[in-house]
């Protein structure tokens, strides 16, 4: 039996970071823009709308939450301009039947949703085709963006000459006249986790002061 409900925040006690970030790590796209943290400070610098963090259980245990918001009647993803997708395991179009039905009852003078970055091969994008039809909507594709990237292993050489480029370099002499600077080279995910909280803050503090 599916269930849903809308978490009253980021905050809400019922649903902490670990558990979302738990889900997040069942799900296929385990990415640092749908972790907790990320998707929270994205809230607090740009959020705008009402917030709809929709979790979706299957016989009272969480499967799949849905981190959108609703804006004009429109009901979006949070947009953070990288990968995105539902967190956890969206294979079934029952949740994400589930889950849009929620999202469509929350928001007065609905009209309809527009999600940002779904990877194709993620089984939300299958599934949103399918649940669409389901609930009476039209699916459309409006098109995809490449979304390049480097085989660091594969390409040594390339790898090497990009990381030599001007423009990158005059950000690392900048450091280096104002400051100390110290390269660390992060192989393990228990390494990377003692820096995140960290990342985070950086960039919150970097975002809350653009326009």
């Amino acid at each position: 039996m599916i269930t849903t409900r809308v978490l009253t925040g980021f905050e809400d006690p019922s649903f902490s970071r670990d558990d979302w970030d738990q889900l997040l790590a069942r799900g296929c796209s385990d990415v640092i823009a749908l972790t907790w943290a990320w998707q929270k400070a994205w809230w607090d610098c740009y959020g705008e709308g009402k917030l709809l963090l929709i979790l979706a259980m299957r016989d009272g245990h969480p499967v799949a939450l849905a981190p959108l918001f609703s804006d004009k009647g429109m009901v979006f993803n949070l947009y953070i301009k990288e990968t995105l997708d539902f967190i956890g395991d969206t294979r079934d179009p029952e949740v994400m039947v589930a889950l849009l039905q929620t999202a469509r009852r929350e928001v007065e003078s609905f009209h309809g949703f527009r999600f940002y970055f779904i990877p194709e091969d993620s089984p939300t994008f299958s599934a949103l085709n399918q649940a669409a039809g389901q609930i009476g909507y039209r699916f459309y594709d409006e098109g995809t963006i490449p979304s390049p990237f480097l085989e660091v292993e594969a390409k040594p050489e390339e790898a090497s000459r990009i990381s030599r480029k001007k423009s990158l370099r005059s950000h690392e002499n900048y450091f280096l006249r104002n400051g100390e600077l110290e390269v660390l080279h992060l192989n393990s995910l228990g390494d990377v986790s003692l820096y995140f909280d960290d990342f985070v803050e950086q960039h919150v503090r970097r975002r809350s002061v653009l326009p």
